[in-house]
């Protein structure tokens, strides 16, 4: 019986990538690296990219966090005042 590992395996992003350009999927499967100066500036700007990414995700969740605050303010302050005006 054939072993399931004789075989290989692709990624999705693999087939993605096949998608866009075969010749290059091709070239990257038999090991070749390319080197460019736009590849590599792409490469940074993805990382740039993802940082400010990242960063406006924790600015997102604060945000929240600091609305849930507010909106717990708010509510004690009517009950407050809802006490004080019954009493």
């Amino acid at each position: 019986m054939e072993r399931l590992t004789s075989k290989p395996i692709l990624k999705a992003s693999e087939v993605e990538q096949f998608s866009y350009c075969s010749v290059a999927w091709h070239l990257e499967r038999q090991g070749y690296k390319p080197e460019s100066p736009a590849l590599q500036r792409g490469l940074e700007e993805h990382a740039d990219l993802g940082g400010k990414i990242d960063s406006l995700s924790k600015v997102e969740r604060t945000s929240k966090r600091l609305s849930y605050i507010g909106y717990a303010l708010l509510l004690l302050a009517i009950s407050v005042l809802i006490w004080w005006l019954l009493c």
